[in-house]
């Protein structure tokens, strides 16, 4: 550590590998919420890897098209998404529709229990790993 700048020292591959363990986690939490809801919505016999194809699909289609001239592109955006999730779960567009919504909600649920628990992780064991706190 630098103690002028208050900076730790990091190489580039270390740095690619956490940005990659970062996108692997990411991904598996939305499959998650996708998966959890699709059993409710859909069916008790849906398997984990239909929602990681839905998922990984999803965030590409998302990535590519909501830069397309904003407003637009969003909205096609996530009308694909809706029909990406219509042909992997084979649903009509409106059981799509609300497959899509409860597994944002689901999501931001599972990213909210996530945030609790890192957050007493950090008070009990005084860990602050992005803050360079002196004293």
């Amino acid at each position: 550590m630098n103690p002028a700048s208050g900076t730790y020292p990091i190489s580039l591959p270390a740095l690619g590998l956490g940005l990659l363990i970062g996108l692997l986690i990411a991904w598996l939490i939305l499959s998650l919420a996708l998966h959890i809801s699709a059993r409710v919505i859909v069916s008790k016999k849906k398997r984990f890897g239909q929602a990681m194809a839905g998922s990984l699909l999803s965030v590409i289609v998302l990535i590519l098209f909501s830069g397309i001239l904003f407003p637009i592109g969003l909205i096609i955006a996530l009308l694909l998404v809706i029909l990406i999730l219509k042909y992997i779960y084979n649903v009509d567009f409106a059981r799509a529709f609300v497959l899509a919504i409860v597994a944002f909600i689901v999501l931001l649920v599972i990213l909210f229990i996530l945030a609790i628990i890192l957050a007493l992780f950090a008070l009990t064991f005084n860990f602050f790993p992005f803050f360079f706190l002196p004293g």
